[in-house]
């Protein structure tokens, strides 16, 4: 069943590639990705750790935005406010020109929304519900339909759902408020 999991989710993230611009890569201990989070039209970078020390109690972040001479200027460290980040993503989740950050927590079963526009200005955690238990992974892809906005939704699969442990939720994007539409089994 794990395998079936693992080929669905390449096939969401070749999906997502050709629908949002922004790329996220994945290290056993970070998570790397772009996007526009100040709404400039440049590529910002953020680095995501997945995984806690006994020196870190949660996972943390740090955005570097370009500037116009094509150079990084890199924030301070943020809190995520979750410990062993399991899924990140990139998209337009908050607002029509600007990316946010979507990151997800298994052992949690909690995904929050990261808006980081701002580098003076402590960003705001929104926390997502109606995950099944444990996201583990997460896209923002625009799902379409009749009462589609502009506004990415959030598709995430999920452990630790019993009886059938594998699923596959997708979260619809009601101006920064996510109902679920579907939830099916992997």
């Amino acid at each position: 069943m794990h395998r079936q999991a693992y080929w669905l989710g390449l096939g969401l993230l070749a999906v997502a590639a050709h629908a949002n611009p922004a790329f996220v890569y994945e290290t056993d201990k970070e998570f790397y990705a772009t996007g526009d989070f100040n709404g400039d039209g440049r590529s910002d970078v953020v680095v995501i750790s997945r995984y806690v020390s006994a020196y870190e109690l949660v996972s943390r972040y740090r955005v570097a935005y370009q500037t116009a001479s094509g150079d990084f200027e890199w924030t301070r460290v943020w809190s995520t406010d979750l410990a062993k980040v399991t899924g990140a993503t990139v998209g337009r989740l908050l607002e029509e020109d600007k990316d946010a950050l979507a990151v997800a927590v298994a052992d949690a079963s909690v995904i929050h929304v990261i808006q980081a526009s701002d580098p003076s200005v402590t960003p705001e955690l929104l926390p997502v519900m109606g995950a099944t238990l444990g996201p583990n992974a997460i896209v923002a892809i625009d799902v379409g339909g009749d009462d589609n906005d502009p506004l990415d939704d959030l598709v995430t699969a999920t452990v630790f759902n019993a009886p059938t442990e594998n699923r596959f939720v997708i979260l619809l994007n009601y101006a920064g408020s996510f109902m679920p539409l579907e939830d099916m089994e992997l």
